[in-house]
């Protein structure tokens, strides 16, 4: 065939070959006389590499005769063909479906997030076929062999402004002298003990630590109190040359109550807000709490148990921390809290130094019970401010798409919208408020949404007024078109 073209097939492309006889003298060719046999040559992927540095490359992928294929890539060591074809009967490689130019980091071929200096590459595609059982032979594959740092560099790289609390700290890393870009981490002083040297070090932070090339803020938290250990970075220039570690001890402050500071709350609760007035003791600079429902708290993560809340506050752990100087009048304002519930609140001080009160605020009340409109008891009430559904559009595929909006009137302050199939909704009329509310989404103004699946389906929605009435859910049936 090369032979007949010229040059050698381009992979993926469909020639016809065709032929006729000789023609005998003065007679014309005719359609029958040509004989005439496609060729397709097999689908491919041409992979291509350039710019390979110790941060990465360029890489290219280009389809050969394919829409779709898969790719991958592994460290040459893990690498082998049978392995890759194995791993794709089991869903392995990244489905592609156009040609790729750009970093070989980043996320984009096949979730490589971090370039490792002197690590080899295989980037491997193959073209996705319907009917399975792929073939080694199918298999095209680059090696890229991302050149190693060296330790021969003077670059240089500053910590400074260490801040320490009982859970946390934090320190600020800038680029010194000659630094192009730097690794950084914070390792506990028992796990730095198990590196015999700084190269070690530095070969832990270029595999595992983070990178930069500006100025970060880095803090560490949800460390135990009193643990030991340090901040640590290395720099390296343009070329890749390494300098010398820098190691920074920053040890988490062992707990320290302050039994000078406390704080008191009064809670006013509505019936989707509660205002918490806080009376603080001794100046403290934050409050951490907890808020939750009481059967909530009865259950995961604190099975009821007081102890652990507090352990939870004082390391300041899946907690909210607030800043006292950015409350208005000591006043805080939790939202979207259900209706006629129980409520349990904890809180502790904080001092300047990240010390917590030695005495813990417990708080539990009920939300307000509301007024609820009911359709059938006050139909003018509840006609004069239902949001009207709209629905626009319906789809079909597999299921149906149907597209709807929902406009407010005058009288409705915010409204909940809740699309799904009836059965979704069932108890009292109060029950099924409290269900659109909590899976719902909340809004204020025009909302247009979709929702997937079967038909019929209920675009549900309940609202509340001005005057904080809450109206019984206004159910709009969607029912499949005609065929």
């Amino acid at each position: 065939m090369a032979e007949l073209i010229g040059k050698d097939p381009e992979a993926g492309k469909t020639y016809m070959i065709w032929a006729v006889p000789p023609s005998e003298a003065g007679s014309e060719y005719l359609p029958d006389d040509v004989i005439a046999s496609v060729i397709k040559t097999a689908a491919t992927v041409e992979l291509k590499v350039s710019d390979i540095t110790f941060e990465g490359a360029t890489v290219f992928a280009i389809r050969k005769g394919c829409d779709v294929y898969y790719t991958g890539i592994l460290d040459k060591p893990n690498y082998s063909p049978e392995r890759v074809i194995e791993d794709l009967a089991y869903g392995g490689g990244t489905k592609q479906y156009s040609d790729y130019n750009g970093p070989l980091e980043g996320k984009v071929l096949d979730f490589l997030p971090k370039v490792i200096p002197g690590t080899t590459y295989v980037l491997w595609a193959i073209p996705y076929k319907e009917e399975k059982g792929y073939k080694t032979e199918e298999l095209v594959a680059v090696e890229i062999p991302v050149p190693a740092l060296t330790y021969d560099g003077t670059a240089t790289i500053n910590i400074n402004s260490v801040v320490t609390t009982v859970s946390s700290v934090s320190a600020t890393i800038t680029p010194g002298t000659d630094c192009y870009k730097f690794y950084y981490s914070y390792m506990k002083e028992q796990t730095l003990a198990n590196y015999g040297t700084d190269k070690e070090v530095i070969s832990y932070l270029i595999k595992n630590g983070d990178s930069s090339k500006e100025v970060e803020n880095f803090e560490r938290a949800s460390l135990e109190p009193g643990t030991k250990g340090f901040f640590i970075a290395v720099a390296l220039n343009e070329k890749g040359q390494l300098g010398s570690l820098v190691k920074v001890q920053a040890d988490s402050k062992e707990i320290s109550y302050n039994s000078s500071i406390s704080v008191d709350v009064s809670i006013e609760a509505g019936t989707v807000s509660t205002t918490l007035t806080l009376t603080p003791t001794g100046n403290p600079e934050k409050f951490r709490y907890v808020h939750m429902k009481l059967s909530d708290f009865k259950s995961y993560p604190y099975w009821g148990n007081e102890e652990m809340v507090k352990q939870a506050l004082i390391m300041n752990d899946n907690v909210t921390e607030i800043v006292a100087a950015e409350l208005k009048n000591h006043q805080l304002v939790i939202e979207d809290i259900a209706f006629n519930s129980e409520y349990v609140l904890f809180m502790i001080a904080v001092d300047t130094d990240g010390n917590p009160s030695s005495t813990i605020t417990k708080k539990e009340y009920t939300s307000a019970k509301p007024t609820y409109v009911r359709k059938d008891r006050d139909p003018d009430l509840w006609n004069a401010s239902v949001p009207e559904v709209t629905i626009d559009k319906i789809e079909k595929d597999k299921f149906y798409t149907v597209s709807y909006t929902v406009k407010p009137k005058a009288a409705c302050k915010v409204f909940y919208v809740f699309a799904g199939p009836a059965d979704y909704l069932t108890g009292m009329y109060d029950e099924q408020i409290r269900y659109v509310m909590k899976n719902g989404v909340k809004q204020t103004t025009t909302y247009s949404g979709s929702v997937y699946g079967t038909l019929p389906t209920n675009i549900n929605v309940t609202w509340m007024d001005e005057e904080g009435r809450f109206y019984e859910v206004s159910k709009t049936v969607v029912e499949a078109p005609a065929q």
